[in-house]
């Protein structure tokens, strides 16, 4: 690249005036700066400058009309992508599942994810892959677009359809996260539940057969509120039973599952 230089030439008789100019200006610019930057005197009043207080803004998040499980179109789907397909649940504008080669490396019990797809213009459309033992919330979903990256909302069900066809957001430990409808049966299957091995557990949500210092705590507090358990560290029918008596008694929800409201209210006071 080629850079033109420009050369300025300057009378030599016109260099005082310029300069007697330059300097009449300097020295005006900083008289009228020393005056306007100078406190105010004792006799010029100074009225303090008006506060405004603007009030936060909110946004609603509107949710989709509500959608029921349907039989899913599985005909539709082998045709459209030209592969067999085993559905696992589907809406009318959500499905679940996974095509044949999806499953060649599953386990025996089967896959521990699934394909998300979206009706959209009559056709379905894959948006994501989500590991089925996590629930559709944003903290603890765990989606991702293969080859792009992680999942947004606006390739999930929105929630109240989340609740229907995703396994994980109906299940009783996540309810308190998720805020799904709880099923009376699925309520009574918890609070009746034999344990038939334990899992150690230290953190919230405990559920029936956890085990550990925090459930022998948990039984400690229902001891303490008056009901009749073992304080022995194993979370079985009679202190689970124990427990949804002790939330029906208090007005929380019914569940049999010690979730963070209903563990505000064991320790409360103690």
């Amino acid at each position: 690249m080629v850079t033109s230089r420009v050369n300025i030439r300057v009378r030599r008789s016109t260099l005082p005036l310029m300069l007697a100019v330059l300097l009449g200006c300097s020295q005006g610019g900083a008289a009228d700066t020393a005056t306007t930057v100078g406190a105010p005197t004792a006799t010029e009043p100074t009225t303090a400058a008006p506060v405004t207080t603007v009030a936060p803004t909110t946004t609603s998040t509107t949710l989709p009309p509500d959608e029921n499980l349907v039989p899913c179109p599985e005909t539709q789907f082998r045709e459209q992508f030209k592969t067999k397909v085993k559905m696992l649940r589907c809406t009318q504008t959500w499905a679940l599942g996974l095509f044949d080669r999806d499953t060649w490396n599953c386990d025996s019990d089967g896959c521990d994810d699934t394909r998300v797809f979206k009706l959209e213009n009559g056709s379905w459309v894959k948006k994501a892959t989500c590991y089925l033992d996590a629930p559709l919330t944003p903290d603890r979903r765990r989606c991702y677009i293969p080859d792009v990256g992680i999942a947004t909302d606006a390739d999930l069900p929105p929630a109240n359809i989340a609740c229907k066809i995703w396994p994980e957001n109906s299940a009783l430990r996540w309810i308190d996260e998720t805020g799904c409808p709880l099923d009376e049966s699925v309520i009574q299957a918890a609070i009746n539940t034999e344990c038939e091995s334990w899992t150690p557990s230290e953190q919230l949500p405990l559920e029936p057969c956890d085990s550990g210092a925090l459930v022998k705590k948990m039984q400690r507090a229902l001891r303490a509120k008056g009901y009749s358990v073992d304080i022995d560290g194993f979370n079985g029918p009679r202190t689970v039973k124990a427990l949804a008596r002790f939330q029906s008694d208090t007005g929380l929800r019914r569940s049999g599952i010690v979730d963070k409201d209903t563990w505000a209210a064991l320790t409360k006071g103690a």
